[in-house]
């Protein structure tokens, strides 16, 4: 098998395993980004409103995000805001994203481990808000972009390697860059990613110059200037709720015991919820014995990671990836809109992917063709749970009654509940 077939075959199981999304239609943000906004019908209102924060005047919660509204604008203008279209638009960005990271993790894994991970991409639960929530394409979006960055800059080493003029895949790779700030802050850690790719594998041909590091370099410090700008500091401002009037201390002992969350949801990601403020993740004002033990989790999976850089570079590099792409929004360094959202582990995931990959390489070299079966096996229950979550996200009121019974600790889903029976006349 190539990687190019594994690829497609990961891409395949990806839009097959989301084909009930396109049942879905507008559920929470949807509403307010893309059903009842007027930027997000038009390409030319989005192409106007380009210096304009993502989310509309009145919600104050800024945001610059105009690649994501100008494809929103695309799909609307094309279907005349036909919800599957709209749905069906993010399953094939997941589908692409899906085979992309195949691509990107098979140089650290045989071909096999690599559509291991592709699938297990593909079709865990806890990506189900990134793609059926059609405000989840920002995360698609820079995924792919970010990927396709990577899969440029390793052109760009062989071109150099073999003594030949790299001028317009770097340039691709620049492109590929601004088109993921564009689509989301997550985007921020492309000069890191391109690094450690750089960096992990030293019997690749070649190494990205110099030059290419200070241009990603300048523009992320450029992009930062001007959504700085363009949103007026309001993202920085619209804090999670958790952490109103909660000083520095407050909010690392409120994230601390979050990572035993995190780790669930990657590794159990049966027991989902589309809000996670308290008391789903509690709001603390002081550091406590679980925060202590998560922080010691914290060091031994940065450690972990840095002793096996030089014994096992996919597992440390896939620890790295997983670190690096949750940082913008795990709130440790600074406050975040969100304490926890599943919809910003996608990018993560890949990480993930590459540490399934590297086990799934360890069991096939040992049980062969029956590991490829068990590893089959286990994926059903994973497809199972992905496709039972879905129809949840098909409306607002299908998700927050839903949303009441596993876990109904959070108040913003009781207020979530609450607007919706009072519409509804109940």
């Amino acid at each position: 098998m190539t990687v190019r077939r594994a690829a497609l075959i990961a891409a395949l199981v990806a839009a097959l395993a989301y084909l009930p999304a396109l049942g879905n239609r507008f559920a929470l943000d949807d509403g307010a980004i893309v059903e009842r906004n007027p930027v997000a019908h038009s390409i030319a209102r989005a192409a106007g409103a380009f210096a304009h924060p993502y989310w509309p005047p009145e919600h104050g919660a800024g945001l610059w995000r105009p690649l994501v509204i100008l494809s929103f604008a695309a799909d609307w203008q094309l279907s005349r805001g036909h919800p599957a279209w709209l749905h069906a638009a993010n399953v094939l960005q997941h589908a692409a994203v899906s085979g992309l990271v195949v691509a990107v993790i098979a140089p650290y894994v045989s071909v096999a481990g690599a559509l291991a991970g592709g699938i297990l991409f593909a079709v865990h639960p806890l990506h189900v808000e990134a793609v059926a929530n059609l405000v989840g394409r920002a995360e698609l979006l820079v995924a792919a972009l970010l990927m396709l960055a990577v899969l440029s800059a390793r052109a760009v080493r062989r071109r150099v390697a073999d003594g030949r003029r790299p001028a317009a895949l770097e340039a691709a790779l620049v492109v590929l860059v601004l088109l993921a700030l564009l689509s989301k802050e997550h985007a921020v850690i492309a000069i890191a990613l391109l690094w450690l790719d750089d960096h992990a594998r030293p019997d690749a041909p070649g190494r990205l110059p110099l030059r290419d590091y200070v241009m990603v370099g300048v523009l992320t410090v450029c992009w930062l200037g001007a959504r700085r700008v363009v949103e007026a500091g309001l993202s920085f401002e619209a804090v999670a709720p958790t952490f109103f009037h909660l000083g520095t201390v407050g909010r690392i002992s409120t994230m601390l015991p979050a990572v035993f969350v995190l780790l669930r949801l990657f590794v159990w990601p049966f027991d989902l919820s589309p809000d996670y403020h308290p008391l789903v993740i509690e709001r603390l004002d002081q550091p406590t014995l679980l925060g202590a033990f998560g922080l010691v989790v914290l060091v031994a999976i940065i450690a972990l990671a840095l002793l096996l850089w030089h014994r096992h570079r996919a597992l440390s590099l896939g620890l790295l990836m997983i670190g690096l792409a949750w940082l913008p929004t795990s709130n440790l360094f600074f406050p975040a809109g969100i304490v926890l959202a599943e919809r910003t582990l996608y990018l993560p995931s890949v990480g993930l992917a590459l540490l399934v990959a590297s086990g799934a390489d360890a069991i096939l070299a040992r049980a062969g063709r029956r590991a490829a079966l068990l590893l089959a096996v286990a994926a059903v229950p994973l497809v199972a749970r992905t496709m039972t979550r879905i129809p949840d996200w098909r409306s607002t009121r299908d998700l927050v009654v839903t949303a009441l019974i596993p876990p109904p600790e959070s108040y913003k889903v009781h207020q979530s509940a609450a607007r919706v029976y009072l519409k509804l006349g109940l």
